[in-house]
């Protein structure tokens, strides 16, 4: 008798910038319903869930709460945690990305694409939105906004990033398309350095403040 077949479900990992809601909870509600029947149809299933806990938006959502990056995120994801257990969702795992095992997951796979020469060194021009957390070109640009009807705008402040082997040079916008203009940033011996827009106010570094890795590139302290 062959062994079951297995099945693997995933809700988004959720965006820690505030409290769950109700389609957090419906989305996961959904996962779940699928998770359960198809354990009862003998499949070996895997249910994940859990908080993607980087990007500017989180940044911003702990300024704004009066808390450093991590304790804030440690508090919000704890909800989503909170939520699974009080709806009795069957999820077999809950993952953060702020995890020991999340950044040694990506890093290896990172490594594996550079070892491979899939990682080139290349460049890139575009305005991002924070928002969308995407560079767009200037030909998909709606009246000076994203296609998305979001506003093109950088918070990136002064100091240097760290990143995980990243071996792009990237020129981003340093504010809103009306301004017209743009400024450079730029990779060397590890870190994004970004021009100075004047002094910086305190813990202004975000390779302090987030700690996390992503699929493309992180921060660590």
């Amino acid at each position: 008798m062959s062994a079951p077949k297995p099945f693997y479900v995933t809700t988004p990992i959720y965006y820690v910038n505030d409290a769950p809601h109700i389609g957090h909870a419906y989305t996961t509600l959904a996962c779940d319903v699928l998770a359960r029947f198809l354990r009862l149809d003998g499949r070996r299933v895997r249910f994940l869930t859990g908080t993607d806990e980087h990007g500017q938006k989180v940044e911003k959502s702990a300024a704004a709460a009066g808390e450093a990056p991590q304790p804030f995120v440690d508090r919000v994801s704890q909800n989503f945690r909170d939520l699974a257990q009080a709806m009795n969702f069957s999820n077999d795992d809950f993952i953060r990305t702020t995890e020991p095992r999340h950044r040694q997951a990506v890093q290896a796979l990172w490594q594996e694409l550079e070892a491979r020469g899939q990682i080139y060194l290349g460049s890139y021009a575009g305005w991002y939105s924070v928002r969308d957390e995407a560079f767009y070109g200037e030909d998909e640009l709606v009246d000076g906004k994203a296609p998305t009807g979001r506003v093109i705008s950088s918070s990136f402040r002064n100091g240097r990033e760290s990143c995980l082997s990243f071996t792009r040079r990237t020129r981003i916008s340093s504010r809103r398309r009306a301004a017209g203009t743009r400024s450079s940033a730029s990779w060397s011996g590890g870190f994004w350095t970004f021009p100075s827009r004047g002094p910086a106010s305190p813990g202004a570094s975000r390779c302090q403040a987030m700690t996390t890795t992503s699929c493309m590139c992180g921060w660590t302290r």
